[in-house]
């Protein structure tokens, strides 16, 4: 199960890749610096509020079923917010990353925690550790960012998101 629980932070901890869509972003949709911030401070605040609301739900259906919740409302997010920069819809790209990836985030962010403090009950402390500190592991590679905007999908369609929802639903389901 820590293995596992690792695995769900380091997909959700995407989040934090954010600052490698923005300039690209930016530029195929003409967005500002401050306009182009609103889908991740949206995707912060639904993290936020998605974990205190759900809390319960995780609780009474269990960790598949949230893991399940969490990757269809992240990775649809993805797909949505690719769709708003296809489109050239910046509404879409709120809604998407924004609203539908954050309630996945809170979703996903909760659950492998819960999870390893039942598996844990005499060392709570290091439970929630081995599950956090995967959030932040993504971001703790610098080649990580260079990799993803050098791929050829990337180069393609300047900001889409699409790879790293695939990415990202791949990792959980496996």
């Amino acid at each position: 199960m820590p293995p596992a629980a690792l695995s769900v932070h380091l997909a959700i901890g995407q989040a934090y890749a954010w600052s490698v869509f923005k300039p690209p972003l930016e530029s195929a949709l003409g967005l500002s610096g401050t306009q182009s911030a609103l889908p991740f401070q949206l995707g912060i605040v639904m993290l936020g509020l998605s974990a205190a609301f759900g809390g319960t739900l995780v609780e009474r259906n269990g960790p598949r079923w949230a893991m399940f919740v969490s990757m269809t409302c992240f990775s649809s997010g993805f797909l949505l917010s690719a769709l708003g920069v296809f489109t050239r819809q910046y509404w879409l790209v709120v809604l998407g990353y924004g609203f539908v990836g954050g309630i996945g985030l809170g979703i996903g962010y909760i659950s492998p925690v819960s999870t390893l403090i039942k598996w844990f009950p005499d060392r709570p402390g290091m439970a929630t550790g081995i599950a956090i500190m995967g959030f932040g592991g993504e971001r703790s590679s610098p080649r990580r960012g260079r990799r993803r905007c050098s791929a050829p999908s990337a180069r393609r369609r300047p900001g889409s998101p699409r790879r790293s929802s695939c990415t990202a639903s791949s990792t959980r389901c496996s």
